[in-house]
């Protein structure tokens, strides 16, 4: 089960997302939609390998 901390910190990485993609992209914050299992994804492609597991 999750704890709320890691519910906090999934949060988290999804709001550092969405400002990276706004800011990168220049997108529509309403149109961006992640999902959790996208976070490590999104972050290894944005940041590279370095964040895979």
């Amino acid at each position: 089960m999750i704890s709320s901390s890691s519910e906090k910190d999934i949060e988290d990485e999804k709001a550092e997302i969405r400002a990276v993609l706004i800011k990168s992209f220049e997108l529509n914050e309403e149109k961006i939609k992640i999902v959790d299992g996208d976070i490590k994804k999104l972050k290894a492609e944005l940041y590279g390998d370095s964040f895979r597991e």
